[in-house]
């Protein structure tokens, strides 16, 4: 361990780091030997690792048009790989094999990243050296060997359509709430699910179940007394005469669950196992209305399917990138600490999915572009992505804080909530008022709908109006601040329930921001309709900042981090 530290303290992008970090990356390392012409890296590794050449030599390449290997550069003990990958979200585009008998130190990308984000320096130095290597590849390769860009030529650069994976792999996708269940069928031969429910009102009287297959929508209303019929529920649907479009439930290999709250605990997916659960129990403080719930999720489907892979991926862990100035807030260090209190952010798996998306349709790799991305629902938040990597993001410790929302305040002053308690509010009625019966419903006095506070507002109703001038408000000036926060933004994203279906919305939150290069053609916008895997680009030429709608798809963002996370699933 001892030689491994002073090995990493010598390497220069960790030079400035602390004997504690550089512990910390040790313990999180693993020494791999390899014999010589055996393969280090290949295109299966989806930037998921950094790697560090600790003895022996390793040589480069890449391929070129006829689809002929075409040698590049070598690399020595001490030097760094797959910088960009971890660096930009990139997907590793070069083959990496021993020269000779050689020893690599393997670090995780999530590690990494957390490190990488405590630490300015150590974020400086990789930066620069993942800028040099560009330009030497830039200068390395002669023009006309005809090395193949990857990225542009890669109809699937970032696993969006699953092209990793094992053909007629079964993925099965939970969202497990207090009185609903989510979930999706995905085989991942398509990027679009084979079967997707809701079962909704779970121990009431009556709770209606929506079915979607691929050619169809139902609903039927039966009752669910608990979460563990719902769950029956589901496995007789997917796998009943009727509907069903599997013979067998064991027919299904890995189960993603949509997980809330990973506190700062998880920077990316994470295969579970007692330590994670144990972990996402730890977090239940953070977000006591979801956490318990997807957790009896993860412990029903083990024991639905115990040979099945269950893999957690967390709605907080998109924005673990975001640096000490946006995520802490300025309380006492020790209180902070000791009771996790900071910024955590929440959609971070849209917010990740639609700049994915948004790079595929402009042909630019996201660890070159700027990007806001507006997920706009009964639950709203913005993020700023800075080269594939949240920077900020308007929601906090908990969902309630940033945007007005459908039943939640969003932004308010903390003193507010002082002189309500001193005036006879209860912390549970507090809680009741800010999160339920606030926002736009709270404002408009109407609904939390927008469709019908859009209605009302044409119908000359000033409360409806009032609300929308909030909300839109709101979004613009979240817009306006990480425009500064990002030094300049390249595209724009309009995403989530109200973001994708309404253009009245888009088009007053815009309103005023010319003079920023955001312009917004009218008739592009009023016609844009976008489903799932769809994008519409509504600027006009003349902006300088693309706008586009992409819709969201949380369900395939999961299913592709199954994969990405599971070694067994990858072909």
């Amino acid at each position: 361990m001892d030689d491994l530290i002073e090995f990493l303290s010598g390497i220069e992008i960790f030079s400035d780091l602390s004997d504690d970090w550089l512990m910390h990356l040790s313990q999180a390392s693993e020494l791999i030997e390899y014999k010589a012409s055996e393969q280090v890296i290949s295109t299966r590794d989806l930037y998921r690792y950094l790697w560090i050449v600790y003895r022996g030599k390793v040589d480069i390449s890449g391929i070129n048009q006829e689809n002929a290997r075409l040698f590049l550069t070598s690399l020595n003990a001490g030097d760094v790989l797959g910088e960009l990958s971890v660096t930009f979200d990139k997907p590793v585009i070069d083959d990496i094999t021993a020269a000779e008998d050689t020893s690599v130190i393997r670090l995780p990308k999530d590690v990494f990243s957390h490190v990488v984000a405590q630490n300015p320096s150590t974020l400086k130095k990789i930066a620069c050296m993942a800028t040099e290597r560009q330009i030497q590849r830039g200068q390395n390769i002669p023009p006309r060997a005809g090395y193949r860009s990857r990225f542009t030529d890669n109809p699937d650069p970032y696993d969006l359509n699953f092209s990793s994976a094992k053909k007629q792999v079964k993925l099965l996708i939970i969202n497990c709430g207090s009185s609903s269940l989510k979930y999706s069928l995905f085989d991942t031969s398509s990027p679009q699910p084979m079967f997707e429910g809701l079962i909704e009102n779970i121990g009431a009287e009556n709770s209606p179940h929506r079915l979607k297959t691929v050619t169809a929508k139902i609903q039927r209303s039966e009752v669910v007394k608990d979460i563990r019929e719902a769950f029956s529920s589901m496995v007789n649907v997917l796998t009943g005469k009727a509907i069903g479009v599997i013979t067998d439930f064991s027919e299904i290999q890995a189960v993603g669950h949509r997980v809330v709250h990973g506190g700062d605990k998880f920077s990316g997916s994470a295969v579970i196992n007692d330590e994670v659960k144990d972990a996402i129990r730890q977090c239940v403080a953070l977000a006591p209305l979801h956490n318990p719930y997807n957790l009896t999720g993860v412990e029903v489907m083990t024991e639905l399917l115990p040979s099945a892979v269950s893999v957690a991926v967390f709605d907080t862990a998109f924005h673990q990138s975001m640096p000490h100035q946006a995520y802490t807030y300025a309380l006492p260090y020790q209180l902070a600490e000791e009771r996790h209190v900071r910024r955590y952010g929440f959609h971070g798996t849209n917010h990740h999915f639609v700049a994915l998306m948004a790079s595929v349709f402009v042909k630019r790799h996201v660890g070159n572009l700027r990007i806001i991305s507006c997920h706009l629902g009964n639950g709203a938040s913005v993020c700023a992505i800075e080269r594939g990597r949240s920077i900020d993001t308007s929601m906090g410790l908990t969902p309630l804080e940033g945007l007005v929302m459908g039943t939640r305040c969003g932004d308010i002053d903390p003193g507010l909530v002082l002189y309500l308690l001193q005036n006879g509010d209860s912390a549970d009625s507090l809680e009741k008022t800010l999160n339920k019966e606030s926002g736009l419903k709270g404002t408009s006095g109407i609904s939390n709908d927008m469709r019908e506070i859009l209605k009302a507002a044409d119908e000359g109703n000033d409360k409806a109006e009032v609300a929308l001038r909030m909300f839109c408000y709101r979004v613009r000036k979240y817009i306006g601040a990480y425009l500064a926060a990002l030094g300049g933004v390249d595209i724009l994203i309009f995403t989530g329930g109200i973001g994708e279906n309404s253009s009245e919305i888009r088009a007053r939150i815009c309103q005023g921001l010319d003079s920023f290069g955001i312009n917004l053609d009218t008739e592009s916008n009023r016609m844009a309709k976008v489903q799932r895997g769809n994008i519409a680009d509504i600027s006009t030429e003349a902006s300088r900042i693309r706008i586009l709608v992409v819709a969201a798809d949380e369900e395939r963002m999961i299913a592709r981090e199954i994969i990405r996370t599971v070694d067994t699933l990858r072909a």
